[in-house]
């Protein structure tokens, strides 16, 4: 199986934007998206930098909150810069199903109004 590239990861962020678009929501999300993914870019960049010089390192779970709060798009960009992580199949795998889950959310938040209908009338029927 080939590895996604960047360009397919940025495929996950249509349903952000297209919802950004559709919905006219608040600029709120995309700020916290760069904020979050320059903090986890500068956590990657310390990380890879301790671990050079063999000093202690930061924690995964420390990473994947950052990652999980939004910062998928800045870690994975420095994954690719700092080669950060590269060989770690764990923490790979953990950071794509991060960004599977950022892509199933905001393909909720795009089609919200029929689901969430939907929902709403069968809970209110109960």
């Amino acid at each position: 199986m080939r590895r996604p590239t960047i360009n397919h990861y940025a495929l996950v962020l249509l349903p952000f934007v297209l919802s950004m678009i559709i919905y006219d929501q608040h600029s709120l999300p995309l700020v916290l998206y760069v904020v979050m993914s320059v903090c986890a870019y500068v956590q990657c960049w310390l990380d890879k930098r301790r671990a050079e010089r063999r000093q202690s390192r930061l924690s995964e779970r420390s990473l994947h909150f950052v990652e999980l709060l939004g910062g998928w798009p800045g870690a994975l960009l420095a994954q690719r810069r700092f080669r950060h992580k590269t060989r770690k199949k764990t923490y790979r795998w953990v950071v794509r199903a991060i960004v599977l889950l950022h892509a199933l959310a905001w393909g909720l938040v795009l089609y919200r109004l029929p689901l969430f209908d939907k929902l709403l009338s069968y809970l209110g029927s109960a």
